[in-house]
């Protein structure tokens, strides 16, 4: 029970710091008053090209991190390249969808699925890790930046 405990707070820590960390860096792109503003449209062609990211938190109850790139194609399909904390590295195929208000969803073929907030122009956003395999407690989040077309 004290481990499960000390585990739920260490989740609750790390999304802490992420979170205080990411504020503190903010960009005034993905800051609006008007989240729902009609002049906002964004489509799966906003994220075309490469992006670098980095995440961190907690994975099947163990803390962890992970650096990759990732190539968007504009029209749903993205290539991910990663290392993680815990030794492995690999390549994940994912198929993602971006409504109008520039919200991303994405499922990965390691069954993991995300959702991000987008800046407009696509070329940064925040996620936050939705599911992940596994039978102990996860959250991961990060910060990705688009590095070329």
């Amino acid at each position: 029970m004290k481990r499960k405990i000390a585990i739920q707070s260490l989740t609750l820590f790390t999304l802490l710091i992420s979170t205080i960390s990411a504020s503190a860096s903010a960009s005034p792109l993905l800051i609006s008053s008007e989240p729902n503003s009609t002049s906002v449209k964004c489509t799966n062609s906003t994220l075309k090209g490469t992006y670098i990211y980095r995440e961190t938190g907690v994975k099947n109850g163990v803390p962890y991190a992970q650096v990759g790139r990732e190539v968007y194609d504009g029209i749903g399909r993205v290539v991910t390249d990663f290392q993680g904390s815990d030794g492995k590295s690999g390549r994940l195929i994912a198929t993602y969808e971006v409504s109008a208000d520039c919200v991303k969803k994405a499922v990965y073929s390691d069954g993991k699925s995300f959702t991000a907030y987008i800046s407009p122009d696509g070329s940064k956003w925040s996620y936050v890790m939705s599911n992940v395999p596994g039978d102990k407690p996860s959250a991961l989040s990060g910060w990705e930046m688009k590095v070329s077309d």
